[in-house]
């Protein structure tokens, strides 16, 4: 294990990804590991500057396991599973095999003409999955959700009282983007709506 402060993780994360091809970074195994840890590096940073301060902790062996990574704050270490939210029926290895980053990243941008409550409906299916399977523990799990799709993003309020039914089955439940980092459940920041993360 290592644990980092999330902003020199960032870094490093964001090294190592320059120097992979994207056809490889997204389609080979053994960089799995390297992309779970640049979304705890985003959050961490996001959690910094918006709750406290904190510490990541990155597990080095790839092993089955209920969370990805440990989040470190004051005297406490929580758990975090982290939970990619695609659209459907996106195979992200697929589409850089067939488009370059340039195009993937212009239609991100655009959002292709998706709406808000599609973008509802995708992260409501995908956290549904989660709870379907019963985790022996999942009032001790944090759920954090990384939202990579094309899609408008969703009001806060919404994500809030739509998922209601689902994030109260987690001990807390947060979302980032690219930029974005908000709480829908379980946490007071829930109160503060999407924040940007920051640097």
């Amino acid at each position: 294990m290592s644990i980092f402060e999330p902003s020199k993780l960032l870094i490093q994360t964001e090294l190592e990804h320059e120097a992979i091809p994207k056809v490889e970074l997204f389609n080979k195994r053994l960089h799995s590991r390297k992309l779970e840890a640049w979304c705890a590096a985003k959050f961490g940073v996001g959690y910094c500057n918006h709750v406290e301060k904190c510490l990541i902790e990155i597990e080095e062996i790839d092993e089955q396991r209920e969370y990805d990574f440990k989040l470190h704050v004051n005297s406490r270490i929580e758990l975090i599973q982290l939970v990619e939210v695609m659209d459907s029926g996106r195979k992200r290895g697929l589409e850089y095999k067939q488009e370059g980053p340039e195009q993937i990243s212009a239609k991100l941008l655009e959002g292709d003409g998706y709406t808000s409550s599609y973008g509802l409906t995708r992260i409501r299916d995908v956290l549904g999955k989660k709870v379907e399977k019963h985790y022996a523990d999942s009032k001790g799990l944090i759920v954090l959700l990384y939202l990579n799709m094309m899609a408008m993003q969703v009001e806060h309020e919404v994500l809030k009282e739509n998922l209601l039914d689902l994030t109260d089955n987690f001990k807390e439940v947060w979302l980032i983007s690219g930029k974005h980092i908000g709480c829908l459940s379980g946490h007071e920041f829930k109160s503060d709506g999407f924040k940007l993360i920051g640097i």
